[in-house]
């Protein structure tokens, strides 16, 4: 006792303190961690840039689009064939294809802040087919409803809105899948009845007054309208507000890409008296144009629901509107997009090589025994062999 008392004596003249070397170690395993936290991170981060930059090259995105094409013709041919060999199971596989559809597309559109394009009246009519397969396939008047809407605005908006057969491209396929395919699926529903799934056309001849295909859909159209302007001008008018990069239908068609007639009142606003209003209140013009734009839609659908050859005579005349389209994105939009897309993904990743021999192209010092290439297909004969 007496060499102890003795030792910490001696200790407390040096004026050791031993709380101290416990903070400093403390602080030292404390740095350690945060160096070896640091490194994880930086070789992360390392890892992750790789990842993208091998995400980004030009191979990979070939490949992706060469499997996405693939992916798209396969969803034609299985649609065609079932409509060909199984019309009765149309609605399974559209159920089966527009959901995962509809959620990418909502992934996508959430990242891009376009997701306010889902409230669109498209969707309205996506949603109330899936509702009348889901829970009401018995009731005649849902579906007439749903047929007026799906051979309607839906169909003519491949027309109105330049939908192309575009088979790489998930958003353009995509969007065609959201325009035609109700308007198939009614088209099975009503010339091929399932008696499981109610079978409303099976029993009896299917007729449908003016009142019927006009003015019942109007007014479901109006009620969407009315949700739709609440929930943009008013519900969430100050988010919109404070968020200029979150996109709408209103913001498309005025600010970001405007539309022909907007442009046009915008122009000539001073000539006719409601013009300047107009411009103040883009959304007034833009529910005028669409209303018109649903009437005049409906008016055909009492022809397509009583004859067949109507129907389908409509129905290739919206196949061939977006065969059309597509045949000319590849060949006056794709063929020059792609190619400079391509080169300026090589630029970013620092490749030194001569970007045709990348693109699979023949290098200009080297042509080929058979240069020039052979002319190439014009739109129609691309056309015809879609078709």
């Amino acid at each position: 006792k007496k060499a102890e008392k003795a030792e910490e004596e001696d200790y407390d003249d040096i004026g050791f303190d031993f709380e101290g070397l416990d903070e400093a170690n403390k602080l030292f395993e404390s740095f350690v961690q945060r160096e070896v936290i640091d490194k994880a991170a930086d070789a992360l981060q390392k890892r992750k840039r790789r990842v993208e930059a091998t995400l980004k090259a030009p191979p990979f995105i070939r490949t992706v689009d060469k499997l996405s094409f693939c992916v798209g013709v396969l969803y034609l041919m299985i649609t065609e064939g079932l409509l060909l060999a199984a019309p009765s199971s149309m609605h399974r596989w559209y159920v089966w294809s527009i959901v995962p559809l509809l959620l990418l597309r909502f992934r996508s559109y959430h990242a891009a802040k376009f997701h306010y394009f889902m409230l669109d009246f498209c969707y309205f009519a996506q949603a109330m087919l899936l509702f009348y397969l889901a829970l009401y396939p018995q009731s005649r008047i849902l579906f007439q409803l749903v047929f007026c809407f799906s051979n309607g605005p839906l169909a003519w908006g491949i027309v109105a809105w330049n939908n192309s057969l575009v088979f790489h491209d998930l958003d353009k396929m995509t969007s065609c899948a959201i325009h035609i395919m109700p308007a198939i699926v009614t088209f099975c529903l009503r010339w091929y009845p399932e008696a499981g799934l109610g079978g409303v056309c099976a029993t009896e001849a299917c007729e449908i007054s003016l009142l019927e295909a006009v003015v019942h859909p109007i007014c479901f159209y109006v009620f969407w309208q009315v949700t739709y302007i609440a929930k943009t001008e008013f519900i969430d008018k100050a988010k919109l507000e404070g968020d200029q990069d979150l996109v709408t239908s209103l913001r498309w068609m005025t600010e970001r890409r405007p539309h022909p007639i907007y442009r046009a009142v915008e122009r000539h606003q001073y000539r006719f008296r409601f013009g300047p209003f107009l411009i103040r209140h883009p959304s007034s013009l833009l529910m005028g144009v669409q209303l018109v734009y649903t009437v005049l839609t409906m008016l055909p659908i009492k022809f397509m629901y009583e004859s067949y050859r109507a129907h389908a005579l409509m129905l290739v005349f919206f196949m061939l509107v977006a065969i059309w389209n597509g045949a000319n994105y590849y060949f006056d939009v794709f063929s020059k997009n792609y190619t400079k897309r391509v080169e300026q993904l090589m630029q970013a990743a620092g490749l030194k090589q001569a970007s045709s021999a990348a693109l699979g192209r023949w290098p200009q010092a080297a042509p080929p025994a058979y240069w020039p290439p052979p002319r190439r297909a014009t739109a129609v004969q691309f056309m015809f062999l879609s078709a």
